[in-house]
């Protein structure tokens, strides 16, 4: 799923039907905020993205 910082699906790709796909895209929307916020208190303009990650997923920035 690829969503901007207003909280908006702009494209999802998926092998199973997605449900809950608002949930998902609200979820998405905090974690961008939340690294977007990092990034600017912590002076880290320079760099061009960022991932975060879990066993199975992964975010990109």
């Amino acid at each position: 799923m690829f969503c901007i910082l207003d909280g908006l699906a702009l494209a999802t790709v998926s092998k199973n039907i997605i449900e809950n796909q608002g949930e998902i895209v609200v979820v998405s929307h905090s974690i961008l905020a939340i690294v977007s916020a990092v990034i600017t208190e912590s002076h880290l303009a320079y760099y061009q993205a960022i991932r975060l990650g879990t066993e199975n997923r992964k975010v990109f920035y």
